[in-house]
Protein backbone atom coordinates (compact mmCIF):
# COMPACT_ATOMS: atom_id res chain seq x y z
CA UNK A 1 0.00 0.00 0.00
CA UNK A 2 3.05 2.68 0.75
CA UNK A 3 4.43 1.51 -2.79
CA UNK A 4 1.50 1.84 -4.96
CA UNK A 5 -0.65 4.69 -2.58
CA UNK A 6 1.90 6.70 -0.14
CA UNK A 7 0.07 5.28 3.02
CA UNK A 8 0.28 2.63 5.21
CA UNK A 9 -3.13 0.12 5.54
CA UNK A 10 -4.83 2.05 8.55
CA UNK A 11 -4.27 5.51 7.37
CA UNK A 12 -3.47 6.63 11.20
CA UNK A 13 0.18 6.92 11.99
CA UNK A 14 2.20 4.00 13.57
CA UNK A 15 4.23 4.55 16.50
CA UNK A 16 5.98 1.66 16.12
CA UNK A 17 8.91 1.10 13.53
CA UNK A 18 7.43 -2.17 12.45
CA UNK A 19 3.96 -2.23 11.97
CA UNK A 20 2.53 -5.13 13.98
CA UNK A 21 -0.89 -7.59 13.60
CA UNK A 22 -1.76 -6.29 17.36
CA UNK A 23 -2.68 -3.15 15.80
CA UNK A 24 -4.14 -3.75 12.42
CA UNK A 25 -6.76 -6.12 14.86
CA UNK A 26 -6.81 -3.30 17.17
CA UNK A 27 -7.66 -0.90 14.78
CA UNK A 28 -10.28 -3.03 13.41
CA UNK A 29 -12.26 -3.74 16.79
CA UNK A 30 -12.14 0.09 17.62
CA UNK A 31 -13.27 0.98 14.33
CA UNK A 32 -16.21 -1.01 13.26
CA UNK A 33 -18.65 0.99 11.11
CA UNK A 34 -15.98 2.53 9.70
CA UNK A 35 -15.66 2.63 5.36
CA UNK A 36 -11.91 0.76 6.08
CA UNK A 37 -13.49 -1.81 8.32
CA UNK A 38 -15.15 -4.89 6.96
CA UNK A 39 -15.60 -6.50 10.30
CA UNK A 40 -13.57 -7.60 13.12
CA UNK A 41 -14.26 -11.31 14.81
CA UNK A 42 -13.43 -13.55 17.84
CA UNK A 43 -13.72 -17.35 17.91
CA UNK A 44 -15.07 -17.12 20.80
CA UNK A 45 -18.27 -15.88 20.03
CA UNK A 46 -18.91 -18.87 17.38
CA UNK A 47 -18.89 -22.13 19.47
CA UNK A 48 -20.81 -24.47 17.06
CA UNK A 49 -20.07 -25.40 13.30
CA UNK A 50 -22.83 -24.23 11.72
CA UNK A 51 -22.48 -20.41 12.85
CA UNK A 52 -18.75 -20.51 12.03
CA UNK A 53 -19.73 -21.73 8.39
CA UNK A 54 -22.50 -19.25 7.64
CA UNK A 55 -20.08 -16.44 8.75
CA UNK A 56 -17.14 -17.15 6.55
CA UNK A 57 -19.15 -17.76 3.83
CA UNK A 58 -20.37 -14.02 4.11
CA UNK A 59 -17.16 -13.20 4.88
CA UNK A 60 -15.78 -14.64 1.72
CA UNK A 61 -18.74 -13.48 -0.29
CA UNK A 62 -17.84 -9.87 0.66
CA UNK A 63 -14.17 -9.68 -0.28
CA UNK A 64 -12.82 -7.08 -2.64
CA UNK A 65 -9.28 -7.04 -4.15
CA UNK A 66 -7.41 -5.35 -2.38
CA UNK A 67 -9.04 -6.07 0.99
CA UNK A 68 -6.44 -7.14 3.86
CA UNK A 69 -7.18 -10.06 6.10
CA UNK A 70 -5.74 -9.94 9.08
CA UNK A 71 -5.22 -13.40 11.94
CA UNK A 72 -4.42 -13.43 15.57
CA UNK A 73 -3.54 -16.05 17.62
CA UNK A 74 -1.94 -15.32 21.28
CA UNK A 75 0.84 -13.07 20.08
CA UNK A 76 1.15 -14.25 16.86
CA UNK A 77 -0.08 -13.46 13.99
CA UNK A 78 -0.83 -13.17 9.71
CA UNK A 79 -1.47 -10.70 7.23
CA UNK A 80 -2.75 -11.46 3.45
CA UNK A 81 -3.92 -9.07 0.95
CA UNK A 82 -6.81 -10.98 -1.59
CA UNK A 83 -5.88 -10.44 -5.30
CA UNK A 84 -9.28 -11.43 -6.02
CA UNK A 85 -10.28 -15.25 -8.03
CA UNK A 86 -10.03 -16.91 -4.32
CA UNK A 87 -6.27 -16.15 -3.78
CA UNK A 88 -4.40 -13.98 -1.17
CA UNK A 89 -0.85 -13.52 -1.27
CA UNK A 90 0.25 -13.97 2.26
CA UNK A 91 3.20 -12.77 4.46
CA UNK A 92 4.42 -15.62 7.38
CA UNK A 93 5.95 -12.44 9.23
CA UNK A 94 8.32 -14.64 11.35
CA UNK A 95 7.18 -17.61 10.96
CA UNK A 96 9.42 -20.31 10.44
CA UNK A 97 8.94 -22.73 7.80
CA UNK A 98 10.62 -26.07 9.29
CA UNK A 99 10.34 -29.92 9.18
CA UNK A 100 6.42 -29.46 9.33
CA UNK A 101 5.95 -27.83 6.09
CA UNK A 102 5.32 -30.00 3.48
CA UNK A 103 5.95 -29.44 -0.52
CA UNK A 104 1.56 -28.19 -1.50
CA UNK A 105 2.29 -26.35 -4.66
CA UNK A 106 -1.46 -25.50 -4.61
CA UNK A 107 -1.05 -23.30 -1.09
CA UNK A 108 2.53 -22.01 -3.25
CA UNK A 109 4.66 -23.73 -0.32
CA UNK A 110 8.06 -25.57 -1.74
CA UNK A 111 10.11 -27.52 1.25
CA UNK A 112 13.51 -28.10 -0.01
CA UNK A 113 14.52 -30.60 2.79
CA UNK A 114 13.77 -30.41 6.95
CA UNK A 115 17.34 -28.33 6.50
CA UNK A 116 15.26 -25.38 5.18
CA UNK A 117 14.47 -22.17 7.52
CA UNK A 118 12.66 -19.84 5.62
CA UNK A 119 11.25 -16.39 7.48
CA UNK A 120 9.44 -13.78 6.05
CA UNK A 121 8.06 -16.07 2.95
CA UNK A 122 5.64 -14.29 0.88
CA UNK A 123 3.39 -16.94 -0.42
CA UNK A 124 0.07 -17.69 -2.37
CA UNK A 125 -2.72 -18.96 -0.68
CA UNK A 126 -6.17 -20.15 -1.43
CA UNK A 127 -8.89 -18.22 0.30
CA UNK A 128 -10.95 -22.12 -0.06
CA UNK A 129 -8.25 -23.01 2.94
CA UNK A 130 -9.15 -20.24 4.96
CA UNK A 131 -12.88 -19.90 4.22
CA UNK A 132 -14.29 -23.50 3.27
CA UNK A 133 -11.82 -26.74 3.90
CA UNK A 134 -11.99 -27.34 7.61
CA UNK A 135 -9.40 -30.08 7.51
CA UNK A 136 -7.10 -27.25 6.45
CA UNK A 137 -4.45 -25.83 9.22
CA UNK A 138 -5.10 -22.41 7.51
CA UNK A 139 -9.20 -22.65 8.20
CA UNK A 140 -9.73 -19.65 10.07
CA UNK A 141 -11.61 -21.62 13.05
CA UNK A 142 -8.94 -24.68 13.06
CA UNK A 143 -8.19 -22.83 16.90
CA UNK A 144 -9.46 -21.19 19.70
CA UNK A 145 -9.13 -17.44 21.08
CA UNK A 146 -8.37 -16.45 17.83
CA UNK A 147 -9.64 -13.10 16.76
CA UNK A 148 -8.93 -11.53 12.99
CA UNK A 149 -10.50 -8.91 10.87
CA UNK A 150 -10.77 -7.71 7.24
CA UNK A 151 -9.77 -3.80 6.28
CA UNK A 152 -10.63 -2.23 3.00
CA UNK A 153 -7.95 0.45 2.72
CA UNK A 154 -9.12 1.47 -0.75
CA UNK A 155 -13.01 3.00 0.43
CA UNK A 156 -10.55 5.45 1.53
CA UNK A 157 -10.54 6.57 -1.92
CA UNK A 158 -6.74 6.42 -1.91
CA UNK A 159 -4.49 8.06 -4.80
CA UNK A 160 -2.23 6.27 -6.83
CA UNK A 161 1.23 7.28 -6.74
CA UNK A 162 3.10 9.08 -9.60
CA UNK A 163 4.99 5.64 -9.85
CA UNK A 164 1.77 3.57 -9.79
CA UNK A 165 0.65 5.62 -12.60
CA UNK A 166 3.42 5.42 -14.48
CA UNK A 167 3.28 1.40 -14.19
CA UNK A 168 -0.31 1.28 -15.27
CA UNK A 169 -0.02 3.34 -18.31
CA UNK A 170 2.52 0.74 -19.27
CA UNK A 171 0.09 -2.51 -17.89
CA UNK A 172 1.22 -5.74 -19.36
CA UNK A 173 5.00 -4.92 -19.97
CA UNK A 174 7.35 -6.73 -17.92
CA UNK A 175 11.06 -5.31 -17.36
CA UNK A 176 14.10 -7.08 -16.49
CA UNK A 177 17.59 -5.34 -16.23
CA UNK A 178 20.98 -6.93 -16.21
CA UNK A 179 24.42 -5.96 -16.57
CA UNK A 180 27.43 -8.07 -18.20
CA UNK A 181 29.32 -8.50 -15.36
CA UNK A 182 26.94 -9.72 -13.15
CA UNK A 183 25.42 -8.32 -9.75
CA UNK A 184 27.74 -6.87 -7.64
CA UNK A 185 30.63 -8.49 -9.58
CA UNK A 186 33.84 -6.67 -10.16
CA UNK A 187 35.70 -4.59 -13.27
CA UNK A 188 38.82 -4.00 -14.23
CA UNK A 189 39.99 -0.30 -15.02
CA UNK A 190 39.33 -0.20 -18.82
CA UNK A 191 36.66 -2.96 -18.93
CA UNK A 192 33.85 -2.40 -20.78
CA UNK A 193 30.35 -3.07 -19.33
CA UNK A 194 27.18 -3.82 -21.00
CA UNK A 195 23.42 -2.94 -19.63
CA UNK A 196 20.51 -4.65 -20.99
CA UNK A 197 16.74 -4.09 -20.39
CA UNK A 198 14.48 -7.02 -21.45
CA UNK A 199 11.16 -5.87 -22.41
CA UNK A 200 7.91 -7.96 -23.09
CA UNK A 201 4.23 -7.27 -23.42
CA UNK A 202 2.14 -9.91 -22.65
CA UNK A 203 -1.28 -7.71 -23.03
CA UNK A 204 -3.26 -7.04 -26.43
CA UNK A 205 -1.99 -3.38 -25.93
CA UNK A 206 0.60 -2.07 -28.16
CA UNK A 207 2.64 0.72 -26.76
CA UNK A 208 4.38 3.39 -28.96
CA UNK A 209 6.89 6.30 -28.20
CA UNK A 210 8.05 4.90 -24.31
CA UNK A 211 10.24 7.11 -22.96
CA UNK A 212 13.53 5.02 -21.91
CA UNK A 213 16.32 6.68 -20.31
CA UNK A 214 19.13 6.21 -17.91
CA UNK A 215 21.79 8.25 -16.29
CA UNK A 216 25.22 6.79 -16.69
CA UNK A 217 27.89 7.09 -13.35
CA UNK A 218 30.11 9.41 -13.61
CA UNK A 219 33.11 6.45 -13.06
CA UNK A 220 32.09 5.33 -17.01
CA UNK A 221 32.07 6.65 -20.35
CA UNK A 222 29.50 5.69 -23.27
CA UNK A 223 30.94 3.40 -25.80
CA UNK A 224 27.70 1.78 -27.83
CA UNK A 225 24.31 1.74 -27.55
CA UNK A 226 21.09 -0.49 -29.59
CA UNK A 227 20.02 1.38 -32.89
CA UNK A 228 17.69 4.55 -32.13
CA UNK A 229 19.35 5.20 -28.76
CA UNK A 230 20.59 8.59 -28.24
CA UNK A 231 23.45 10.31 -25.63
CA UNK A 232 23.30 13.56 -24.77
CA UNK A 233 26.32 13.79 -21.85
CA UNK A 234 25.83 11.21 -19.31
CA UNK A 235 22.19 10.33 -20.70
CA UNK A 236 21.28 7.91 -22.65
CA UNK A 237 17.68 7.63 -24.13
CA UNK A 238 15.13 6.79 -26.97
CA UNK A 239 11.07 6.78 -27.96
CA UNK A 240 10.25 2.98 -27.57
CA UNK A 241 7.42 0.96 -29.58
CA UNK A 242 6.64 -2.57 -27.91
CA UNK A 243 3.74 -4.04 -29.75
CA UNK A 244 0.86 -6.36 -28.29
CA UNK A 245 2.55 -10.10 -27.81
CA UNK A 246 6.30 -8.96 -28.82
CA UNK A 247 9.90 -8.68 -26.84
CA UNK A 248 12.79 -5.99 -27.26
CA UNK A 249 16.00 -5.56 -25.69
CA UNK A 250 17.61 -2.56 -25.41
CA UNK A 251 20.97 -2.50 -24.67
CA UNK A 252 24.05 0.20 -23.64
CA UNK A 253 27.78 -0.57 -23.03
CA UNK A 254 30.25 1.61 -21.11
CA UNK A 255 33.96 1.66 -20.42
CA UNK A 256 35.06 1.62 -17.26
CA UNK A 257 37.14 5.05 -16.81
CA UNK A 258 41.37 4.14 -16.95
CA UNK A 259 41.64 6.27 -13.21
CA UNK A 260 38.44 4.56 -11.98
CA UNK A 261 40.20 3.72 -8.05
CA UNK A 262 39.89 -0.06 -6.83
CA UNK A 263 36.49 0.11 -4.51
CA UNK A 264 35.08 2.36 -6.81
CA UNK A 265 31.56 1.94 -6.89
CA UNK A 266 29.85 1.97 -10.44
CA UNK A 267 26.02 2.35 -9.52
CA UNK A 268 23.37 1.50 -11.91
CA UNK A 269 20.08 3.08 -10.20
CA UNK A 270 18.81 6.00 -12.57
CA UNK A 271 17.19 3.89 -15.46
CA UNK A 272 14.09 4.49 -16.38
CA UNK A 273 10.72 3.19 -18.79
CA UNK A 274 7.91 4.53 -19.14
CA UNK A 275 8.41 6.74 -15.97
CA UNK A 276 8.85 3.27 -13.65
CA UNK A 277 12.62 3.13 -12.09
CA UNK A 278 14.20 -0.12 -13.06
CA UNK A 279 16.28 -2.96 -10.88
CA UNK A 280 18.97 -0.96 -9.56
CA UNK A 281 22.65 -2.52 -10.23
CA UNK A 282 26.60 -2.10 -8.32
CA UNK A 283 29.65 -3.58 -9.72
CA UNK A 284 33.58 -2.32 -8.18
CA UNK A 285 36.47 -1.56 -9.86
CA UNK A 286 39.10 -4.09 -8.81
CA UNK A 287 42.87 -4.86 -9.41
CA UNK A 288 42.59 -8.52 -9.66
CA UNK A 289 42.69 -10.09 -12.97
CA UNK A 290 41.30 -13.32 -14.51
CA UNK A 291 44.66 -14.60 -13.79
CA UNK A 292 44.84 -13.56 -10.16
CA UNK A 293 41.51 -15.18 -9.49
CA UNK A 294 42.44 -18.41 -11.02
CA UNK A 295 45.74 -18.64 -8.57
CA UNK A 296 43.58 -18.09 -5.69
CA UNK A 297 41.09 -21.25 -7.40
CA UNK A 298 44.54 -23.02 -7.79
CA UNK A 299 45.93 -22.74 -4.46
CA UNK A 300 42.44 -23.23 -2.65
CA UNK A 301 42.12 -26.84 -4.65
CA UNK A 302 45.76 -27.35 -3.75
CA UNK A 303 45.37 -26.97 0.04
CA UNK A 304 41.84 -29.05 -0.18
CA UNK A 305 44.00 -32.22 0.94
CA UNK A 306 41.37 -33.32 3.63
CA UNK A 307 43.96 -34.27 5.83
CA UNK A 308 45.91 -30.60 6.90
CA UNK A 309 44.11 -29.84 10.23
CA UNK A 310 43.00 -25.98 10.49
CA UNK A 311 42.70 -24.43 13.82
CA UNK A 312 40.06 -22.05 12.21
CA UNK A 313 38.67 -21.99 8.57
CA UNK A 314 39.82 -18.49 8.23
CA UNK A 315 43.05 -19.90 8.97
CA UNK A 316 42.63 -21.46 5.53
CA UNK A 317 41.37 -18.49 3.55
CA UNK A 318 44.23 -16.33 5.10
CA UNK A 319 46.87 -18.86 3.87
CA UNK A 320 45.31 -19.48 0.31
CA UNK A 321 45.34 -15.57 -0.35
CA UNK A 322 48.98 -14.80 0.82
CA UNK A 323 50.34 -17.98 -0.41
CA UNK A 324 48.29 -17.62 -4.02
CA UNK A 325 48.56 -13.54 -4.26
CA UNK A 326 50.95 -12.19 -1.34
CA UNK A 327 47.66 -10.55 0.09
CA UNK A 328 46.72 -10.53 3.81
CA UNK A 329 43.38 -10.28 4.31
CA UNK A 330 44.06 -9.84 8.29
CA UNK A 331 41.01 -12.22 8.72
CA UNK A 332 40.60 -13.18 12.39
CA UNK A 333 38.70 -16.17 13.50
CA UNK A 334 35.47 -16.89 12.07
CA UNK A 335 33.71 -16.28 15.45
CA UNK A 336 35.72 -12.71 14.98
CA UNK A 337 34.18 -12.05 11.70
CA UNK A 338 30.81 -12.87 12.67
CA UNK A 339 30.77 -10.97 15.64
CA UNK A 340 32.11 -7.61 13.52
CA UNK A 341 29.87 -8.13 11.55
CA UNK A 342 26.49 -8.65 12.67
CA UNK A 343 25.13 -6.82 15.92
CA UNK A 344 23.89 -9.91 17.42
CA UNK A 345 25.63 -13.00 16.85
CA UNK A 346 24.13 -15.32 19.13
CA UNK A 347 20.50 -13.78 19.45
CA UNK A 348 18.75 -15.81 16.45
CA UNK A 349 16.08 -13.04 16.27
CA UNK A 350 18.48 -10.79 14.54
CA UNK A 351 19.94 -10.55 11.35
CA UNK A 352 21.07 -6.84 11.32
CA UNK A 353 24.69 -6.11 9.53
CA UNK A 354 26.51 -3.01 11.41
CA UNK A 355 26.66 -0.12 8.84
CA UNK A 356 30.32 -0.09 9.53
CA UNK A 357 32.89 -2.83 10.41
CA UNK A 358 36.50 -3.83 9.66
CA UNK A 359 35.19 -5.83 6.87
CA UNK A 360 32.56 -3.61 5.38
CA UNK A 361 35.36 -3.02 1.84
CA UNK A 362 35.22 -7.10 1.07
CA UNK A 363 31.48 -7.77 2.07
CA UNK A 364 28.98 -7.86 -0.59
CA UNK A 365 25.95 -6.16 0.61
CA UNK A 366 23.01 -8.25 -0.84
CA UNK A 367 24.43 -11.73 -0.21
CA UNK A 368 23.96 -12.32 3.31
CA UNK A 369 21.36 -14.28 5.14
CA UNK A 370 19.97 -14.01 9.55
CA UNK A 371 17.24 -16.03 10.60
CA UNK A 372 15.25 -13.26 9.59
CA UNK A 373 14.93 -10.99 7.04
CA UNK A 374 13.71 -7.35 8.51
CA UNK A 375 11.61 -4.90 6.36
CA UNK A 376 14.05 -2.24 6.77
CA UNK A 377 17.36 -4.32 5.21
CA UNK A 378 18.12 -4.72 1.26
CA UNK A 379 17.96 -8.46 1.27
CA UNK A 380 18.71 -10.39 -1.79
CA UNK A 381 18.54 -14.25 -1.73
CA UNK A 382 21.98 -15.78 -2.77
CA UNK A 383 20.11 -17.68 -5.97
CA UNK A 384 22.46 -19.35 -8.44
CA UNK A 385 26.06 -20.10 -8.74
CA UNK A 386 26.28 -17.40 -11.23
CA UNK A 387 25.87 -14.78 -7.58
CA UNK A 388 29.18 -15.82 -6.87
CA UNK A 389 33.16 -15.01 -8.19
CA UNK A 390 36.00 -17.08 -8.14
CA UNK A 391 37.83 -16.42 -4.69
CA UNK A 392 34.27 -15.35 -2.89
CA UNK A 393 34.72 -16.78 0.66
CA UNK A 394 31.88 -17.82 1.98
CA UNK A 395 31.00 -17.78 5.86
CA UNK A 396 28.18 -19.85 7.73
CA UNK A 397 27.68 -19.91 11.45
CA UNK A 398 25.14 -22.64 13.17
CA UNK A 399 21.90 -21.98 14.37
CA UNK A 400 23.03 -22.77 18.33
CA UNK A 401 26.64 -23.36 18.67
CA UNK A 402 29.54 -21.82 17.59
CA UNK A 403 30.09 -23.73 14.90
CA UNK A 404 31.48 -22.18 11.38
CA UNK A 405 31.54 -23.69 8.17
CA UNK A 406 33.37 -22.00 5.33
CA UNK A 407 33.34 -22.16 1.58
CA UNK A 408 35.94 -20.85 -1.01
CA UNK A 409 34.19 -20.33 -4.69
CA UNK A 410 36.54 -22.12 -7.08
CA UNK A 411 34.76 -22.06 -10.36
CA UNK A 412 32.71 -24.58 -11.97
CA UNK A 413 30.38 -24.88 -9.90
CA UNK A 414 33.12 -26.22 -7.05
CA UNK A 415 33.69 -24.93 -3.73
CA UNK A 416 36.11 -25.96 -1.27
CA UNK A 417 34.74 -26.64 2.08
CA UNK A 418 35.86 -26.31 5.90
CA UNK A 419 34.44 -26.39 9.14
CA UNK A 420 35.06 -26.12 12.73
CA UNK A 421 33.89 -29.82 13.20
CA UNK A 422 37.04 -31.39 11.21
CA UNK A 423 39.31 -28.71 10.57
CA UNK A 424 40.24 -30.00 7.08
CA UNK A 425 39.26 -28.82 3.71
CA UNK A 426 37.75 -31.12 0.57
CA UNK A 427 36.16 -30.08 -2.77
CA UNK A 428 32.52 -30.60 -2.90
CA UNK A 429 32.17 -31.34 -6.40
CA UNK A 430 28.55 -30.28 -8.46
CA UNK A 431 29.46 -30.19 -11.80
CA UNK A 432 28.64 -34.08 -12.84
CA UNK A 433 25.52 -34.42 -11.02
CA UNK A 434 22.89 -31.48 -12.18
CA UNK A 435 25.33 -29.15 -10.29
CA UNK A 436 24.18 -30.83 -7.22
CA UNK A 437 25.41 -29.19 -3.61
CA UNK A 438 25.84 -31.04 -0.63
CA UNK A 439 24.68 -28.91 2.52
CA UNK A 440 25.05 -31.82 5.03
CA UNK A 441 25.88 -35.64 4.54
CA UNK A 442 22.35 -36.70 3.58
CA UNK A 443 20.70 -33.57 1.90
CA UNK A 444 21.80 -31.92 -1.31
CA UNK A 445 20.09 -29.59 -3.24
CA UNK A 446 20.53 -28.06 -7.37
CA UNK A 447 22.17 -24.72 -7.41
CA UNK A 448 18.78 -22.93 -8.09
CA UNK A 449 18.76 -24.07 -4.20
CA UNK A 450 22.00 -22.55 -3.23
CA UNK A 451 19.58 -19.84 -1.01
CA UNK A 452 18.41 -22.75 0.62
CA UNK A 453 21.56 -24.52 1.63
CA UNK A 454 23.36 -21.05 2.86
CA UNK A 455 20.25 -20.07 4.81
CA UNK A 456 19.97 -23.41 6.52
CA UNK A 457 22.54 -21.85 8.94
CA UNK A 458 21.55 -19.14 11.80
CA UNK A 459 23.99 -16.82 10.21
CA UNK A 460 26.14 -16.31 6.70
CA UNK A 461 27.89 -13.73 4.56
CA UNK A 462 29.93 -13.18 1.74
CA UNK A 463 33.35 -12.02 1.49
CA UNK A 464 34.88 -10.79 -2.05
CA UNK A 465 38.54 -10.03 -1.62
CA UNK A 466 38.58 -8.80 -4.94
CA UNK A 467 35.88 -6.26 -4.42
CA UNK A 468 37.98 -3.85 -1.92
CA UNK A 469 41.33 -4.78 -1.53
CA UNK A 470 44.22 -3.71 -4.04
CA UNK A 471 47.02 -5.73 -5.30
CA UNK A 472 50.58 -4.43 -5.74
Amino acid sequence: YYEAFGVNVLGVPITTKEPKTEAYNNYARDNLGKDDVVGYWETANYPDEESQKTLLSDIYASLQVGDVLVYRRSSTGHTMIYMGDGQFLHSTGGISYSSNVKDNPTKGVAKASTNEYIYGTVLKLNATSLFETTTSSYYLFKSTNVSFAVLRPLARGLTPTAKTLNRMDIAGISMEKTVSAGLDKTVLPGSLITYSLKLENYSTTSYEDILFEDTLSDKVTFVAASVGVKVEGNKVSALVDVPSMSHKTICWTVRVNADAKVGDKIVSNATYFGGVDVFATTNYVTSFTNEKLKAVADKAREYADETTVYTDPTELANKIYADALGLNLNLGTSKEVMTEVFYKLTNTSSSYIKSSHAYKSILVPTLYSGVEIKATEKFIDIHTIEDFMIGDIVLCRWYSADTYRMFIYVGSAQFVQIDTLTGTAKVVDNGNENYTFDADADTRFTAKCLTIQFRSYGKCIVLRPAMGLELN
